[in-house]
């Protein structure tokens, strides 16, 4: 799944000559957390609202000082994150999720032909993982399997026979060469699944079915 179904369009962004104190205001009348700021339209940062409350002073006594006051005019070009991790719109979901991890960052700008068309955040990435796990209507099975011995394995054939489609398949890698699957299947003979999957020498961890559920709703 491609970033672009995820982020958020519209983006709110801060011109870079904005002072912390009015960046500030403007982050909390819109519900932000972070940023981009702009220069004439260009990603030249990110701002975040930890980056302002490390500068600006918190109480009136503190802004009734030289630094204080200096602080209020300061423009967000002194304290917004330069070195920048992105993402482009076509790439995948996980992509950007272990580029969040790398950098240690809650939030990407989305990039997609240089230009800034969007912004991926954590919660878009739980959205996104939430929905390709997620049971809606489909029996969901996970079990663990060996990668040597069961390269020749076709899961697809497995949900095929049963009678089923395949509405989704996520492979995790596991320490000693296993692997970890989560397969999704609608319609569809549970048990010809399950047989095909245990005869196969799978170890079978969980099953879950929400397709009855799904017909009444």
């Amino acid at each position: 799944m491609l970033v672009r179904y995820f982020m958020s369009r519209g983006v709110k962004t801060v011109d870079v000559a904005t002072t912390c104190r009015a960046a500030l205001r403007q982050m909390r009348e819109q519900r932000l957390r972070r940023t981009p700021v702009v220069d004439d339209g260009r990603l030249v940062g990110m701002l975040s609202e930890r980056d302002l409350l490390r500068v600006l002073p918190g109480t009136i006594a503190q802004a009734d000082t030289d630094a204080g006051a200096a602080s209020e005019s300061l423009p967000v070009s002194r304290v917004m994150a330069t070195q920048l991790a992105t993402v482009d719109a076509d790439d995948h979901i996980e992509t950007a999720a272990l580029r969040m991890l790398e950098h240690k960052v809650g939030g990407l700008p989305v990039l997609h032909g240089g230009q800034l068309v969007g912004i991926l955040t954590e919660s878009d990435v739980f959205r996104a993982f939430t929905r390709m796990l997620a049971t809606e209507g489909t029996l969901r099975v996970s079990f663990g399997f060996l990668e040597n011995t069961h390269a020749h394995l076709s899961f697809a054939d497995f949900v095929r026979n049963a009678g089923g489609e395949l509405a989704g398949l996520q492979v995790y890698p596991r320490p000693g060469g296993q692997r970890l699957c989560v397969l999704r299947m609608r319609g569809g003979d549970s048990s010809k699944l399950i047989s095909a999957l245990s005869g196969a020498g799978c170890s079978l961890m969980e099953v879950l079915d929400d397709r009855e559920s799904a017909a009444t709703r």
